[in-house]
């Protein structure tokens, strides 16, 4: 299947726990993704907590992942306690405030570096 051609870039929303950047396991996987994205697309990145060290522009929401403790429970069942620890309203707000005013072909959810 075809897709046709545009003169616009692809835009795409990030959304992670922590601002990609060279260093470190998950951080360093989607920072590297980032970098060999460069200029093809047209890219936004919503973060918790602190925006320091970013490699691109983003929106830092301020909150951090839900602690383990209020989490363990979904051992049990329901949403996997990694996912469950990054359900936070601000962020959820900001999600859904970046989908309606960006508007994304793509949204990337990376949870690695929990």
């Amino acid at each position: 299947m075809s897709v046709p051609a545009t003169d616009r870039r692809l835009r795409v929303l990030v959304v992670a726990p922590k601002a990609p950047r060279p260093v470190g396991g998950g951080n360093l996987a989607l920072a590297g993704l980032l970098e060999a994205l460069g200029d093809s697309i047209d890219c936004r990145l919503v973060v918790l907590g602190r925006a320091t060290d970013s490699l691109l522009p983003c929106r830092a929401v301020a909150a951090r992942p839900r602690r383990w403790p209020a989490v363990v429970h979904h051992l049990l069942g329901g949403a996997p306690p990694t996912l469950a620890r990054l359900r936070v309203e601000r962020l959820a707000r900001t999600v859904a405030d970046e989908l309606a005013t960006f508007r994304p072909d793509l949204v990337h959810l990376s949870h690695l570096a929990t």
